[in-house]
């Protein structure tokens, strides 16, 4: 049989010629300007808020991706995972008010003007 070709003659992701790669170019492209993009965000945000902020922002950023892909894709959540998710909520809402009643809050005001 040829490289790459599976049992009953079905041809793998990439067959011998390379042409999956061809075909995954667009999608790699797109998944790059994406990642540049995303670091272009994180560091025009890091440049406007303290660091305890953005790693808070961060983490919530991530809660929120978890949760969203869960539900796009319809998998269910354990309590364990509920558990964790509420967890982070709490932690959040207590980082907020701490920040919020903090003498100076400063940690909440941009350090460059954001325009």
């Amino acid at each position: 049989t040829e490289p790459g070709a599976a049992a009953g003659g079905a041809v793998g992701p990439v067959d011998a010629a390379g042409a999956g790669v061809l075909e995954d170019l667009p999608v790699a492209l797109v998944n790059g300007v994406a990642f540049f993009l995303y670091n272009q965000a994180a560091c025009a945000v890091i440049d406007r808020v303290s660091m305890s902020v953005h790693a808070v922002l961060n983490s919530v950023r991530r809660g929120v991706l978890i949760a969203s892909t869960a539900v796009y894709f319809g998998s269910g959540a354990s309590p364990t995972n509920l558990l964790g998710a509420m967890v982070s909520t709490v932690g959040f809402v207590f980082f907020l008010s701490e920040k919020a009643s903090s003498a100076d809050g400063s940690c909440l005001r941009p350090t460059r003007p954001l325009v």
